[in-house]
């Protein structure tokens, strides 16, 4: 009754936020990413994103604003390292997100660590704290995606990004994310100067999570009320 009750309320104020999570292997093109969304949308509140060792934000709202959707939604957008001796802190970020964006690096090199990063998300999501949170896999670099060798090391031409995502859907397990978590698998490319006419895939994700976001999802507005629940929590302890 309570959720229903908000987003009534946030329907009629027509303004929302929305905590996204970058993570993922290092060098799968998360700083990047985020570099497009700041850049394409006018997003606020940092300055360039270099891959980080750390982490950085980026914060602000769509520009223009995302067609279809009923309100304004401010995005944060959370860049974190995924060096090894980093990864520990990812989970400081758990309990404030909304959706984890799980960059996987597409090129002949990055398809070479794909099983690695499916274990690592997997291993990520078994923790409570990310319960009902939306999932995008995101296949990075699809610019340097070369021809000739798939994921299993075989010789083929390039594939289409159907075969791409269906290809990604089949190795990151996301028959089984779903069962539990709403999930998407997406494509971007990630050029050193992004534009509207060389970049693709933020404006889709961030598209299909408002679209969530604004729905009346029982998982979403379940995510809502442990968000909002644990806003004042301490810092987890590493």
């Amino acid at each position: 009754m309570f959720s229903l009750i908000r987003y009534s309320y946030k329907t009629l104020t027509l303004s929302e936020h929305c905590t996204l999570t970058l993570l993922g292997l290092d060098g799968a093109g998360k700083s990047c990413f985020a570099n497009s969304v700041r850049m394409l949308f006018g997003m606020e509140g940092a300055e360039r994103i270099f891959p980080t060792t750390g982490q950085a934000i980026a914060k602000g709202y769509p520009k223009p604003r995302l067609p279809g959707i009923p309100r304004k939604i401010e995005f944060s957008i959370v860049d974190v390292s995924g060096k090894p001796g980093y990864r520990k802190f990812w989970v400081q970020q758990y309990k404030s997100t909304h959706g984890i964006v799980w960059l996987v690096d597409t090129s002949s090199a990055g398809q070479a660590r794909w099983e690695e990063s499916a274990r690592e998300l997997h291993k990520v999501l078994l923790d409570k704290k990310l319960d009902n949170t939306m999932v995008c896999i995101v296949g990075s670099k699809m610019d340097l995606s070369s021809s000739g060798e798939t994921s299993q090391g075989k010789s083929s031409p390039r594939i289409s990004d159907s075969q791409m995502i269906q290809e990604l859907a089949s190795v990151f397990g996301v028959e089984e994310i779903s069962r539990t978590h709403l999930c998407k698998v997406a494509l971007s490319k990630c050029p050193v100067t992004p534009t509207r006419e060389t970049h693709q895939g933020p404006e889709d994700v961030l598209l299909w999570v408002a679209q969530n976001l604004v729905s009346t999802d029982p998982r979403v507005m379940m995510r809502k009320d442990f968000i909002e629940a644990h806003k004042n929590d301490p810092d987890e302890d590493i």
